[in-house]
């Protein structure tokens, strides 16, 4: 009788076909929405509120799409809730929406029991059912969630050959912007340009994943200060501003799920109100600080400006003293200031995206950037066992 090695790896947490995949997801979502699959989703009367609700990846997505969804329906009130936060409103007579509300239900599998539960409170809140949109993966007709919705859209992205989501999550993401745009009475020029900036981010982010995936130097540098055991941190934490901002929640996620690790994200801004505490130059541990730079000019100055007051309390002097950082930023975003470069290639890497044009792409290439470095941190922590070869030289198995 043969057995399993000790040692043998575990199966696989994120899958870089996952990652890889999802352009060619995004294709399909724009063709079946040339095609009209989506005209039969436009809601006679749009009310003047919108609940967009879901659990984890889901409710991540609906955050990340809640900017382009007010571009193009701005008469709405976009309001986005965990089931829990939703139930515990409830609870509390503290949701103020009126019940003309119309509910978007997230489930990439259908099933999400917070989901079903949060939907009988609102059922029972409001004394009727109310008119909703489900958005899920599930294609079988039986699913709960189809029952609670007045329609439902299946984003046919395939199964994930992961725990952690990718191409659900994006496809999520871009059927939402797509549901908004159908709703909306914005202009068809606006409408063009969205589509056009859209699919035209399409090459751009395919080529970028081939490059990553061919040339793993690029994220090399930033995984091996991420997980350096010559110069440990006490944690992650991503940092973003503006249009970056609403991508951190879902990598957060990704980076716990596939690290092993606690990760946290922060506005900019905000770090200096109580997250610079952590950043104790006495300490030997510091945290290692993502940096999503923002593309706008504007932006871009003020989180440098936040950025240099994180640093503030180390002595300049001693490089080795700084916490470990890497810059995620797009080749049209303004560039590192030069006090901000300092201890370069010891404890402060960067990696520069290619350029796009557009809120949505400029987030999505900024995801998949992330996504990427999520999946070389896991292949190099050894969790997970597809596509290893390309990141880290694998011990054998005996």
């Amino acid at each position: 009788m043969t057995t399993k090695p000790p040692n043998q790896l575990p199966p696989p947490l994120i899958a870089w076909e996952d990652v890889a995949l999802q352009p060619t997801v995004w294709q399909h979502l724009l063709e079946r929405y040339q095609a009209g699959a989506f005209n039969v989703l436009k809601v006679a009367s749009l009310p003047e509120t919108l609940l967009a609700i879901g659990e984890g990846s889901s409710h991540h997505a609906a955050t990340l799409a809640s900017q382009t969804i007010q571009t193009f329906l701005p008469n709405q009130a976009v309001r986005v809730f965990k089931p829990w936060m939703l139930e515990s409103l409830i609870a509390t007579h503290a949701l103020q929406t009126s019940d003309e509300a119309y509910c978007l239900y997230l489930s990439q599998s259908g099933k999400t029991s917070a989901l079903l539960q949060a939907s009988n409170a609102l059922k029972i809140y409001w004394q009727h059912a109310p008119k909703a949109l489900g958005i899920t993966n599930a294609d079988d007709t039986t699913v709960p969630l189809k029952a609670l919705c007045s329609q439902c859209f299946c984003l046919e992205a395939g199964v994930e050959s992961a725990i952690a989501a990718t191409k659900t999550f994006s496809a999520t993401v871009i059927a939402l912007c797509l549901w908004s745009m159908v709703n909306s009475q914005a202009t068809e020029s606006v409408k063009t340009q969205f589509i056009t900036e859209l699919e035209a981010c399409l090459p751009v982010v395919e080529h970028w994943l081939t490059h990553l995936a061919s040339q793993p130097a690029l994220l090399s540098p930033l995984v091996e200060l991420l997980i350096s055991s010559q110069t440990p941190h006490s944690g992650v934490v991503l940092i973003g501003r503006g249009a970056t901002m609403n991508v951190l929640p879902e990598i957060a996620l990704k980076l716990t799920e596939t690290t092993k690790q606690l990760i946290t994200f922060e506005h900019s801004e905000g770090f200096k109100h109580g997250g610079m505490a952590v950043l104790n130059p006495s300490l030997s541990h510091q945290p290692c600080l993502i940096y999503c730079v923002p593309v706008d000019a504007v932006d871009a100055a003020i989180f440098y400006e936040d950025a240099t007051q994180h640093l503030k309390t180390f002595n300049p002097t001693s490089p080795q003293a700084y916490p470990k950082r890497l810059w995620i930023r797009a080749e049209n975003a303004p560039a590192i200031p030069t006090n901000l470069t300092v201890a370069t290639g010891q404890n402060s890497v960067e990696l520069v995206l290619p350029k796009t044009s557009g809120l949505l792409p400029q987030q999505l290439m900024l995801l998949v950037s992330l996504q990427a470095l999520c999946y070389a941190t896991s292949t190099a922590l050894n969790l997970t066992s597809v596509g290893l070869e390309k990141f880290i030289e694998i011990p054998k198995t005996p």
